[in-house]
């Protein structure tokens, strides 16, 4: 099974530590995946927004890769990462893992509201699910 989903984000304004939710596999867990995405980042390379993947209500940011030829510091900056159970939390040490994965959004963490410029993008790609999400308690 392969789905993809590209979502434009351009005039999008994400409030202060706030996020938009932009894909639920549920009832179904995504098992391999991989996203793609142009977002805002610093002068040196570091996304402003975070990537947010899990299952819902145990979302956390996926440690993002870049990918410096094709992204402007200062500017927008494209990241890449796998979606699969093992992969990284960001800001953490290592083999913490962000597990069961049925929802991604993309979130501000910053103290002000950020309007998202021209070309912003977010690239779904989910290669292989399986039944079995199951319900986290809310």
């Amino acid at each position: 099974m392969r789905d993809s989903e590209t979502i434009l984000l351009a005039g999008q304004v994400i409030p202060s530590n706030d996020y938009i939710h932009v894909y639920d596999a549920s009832p179904y867990k995504i098992v391999n995946g991989h996203i793609a995405t142009k977002i805002p980042c610093d002068q040196s390379f570091q996304p402003l927004l975070n990537i947010l993947v899990g299952q819902a209500p145990k979302i956390q940011s996926i440690q993002l890769h870049l990918i410096e030829e094709l992204s402007t510091p200062g500017k927008l900056c494209i990241y890449h990462a796998d979606l699969e159970p093992s992969s990284r939390v960001a800001h953490t040490s290592p083999g913490v893992e962000i597990g069961t994965i049925t929802d991604i959004a993309i979130q501000n963490p910053t103290a002000e509201s950020i309007e998202l410029p021209p070309t912003t993008t977010l690239d779904i790609g989910v290669n292989e699910i399986e039944s079995g999400a199951g319900e986290i308690e809310h």
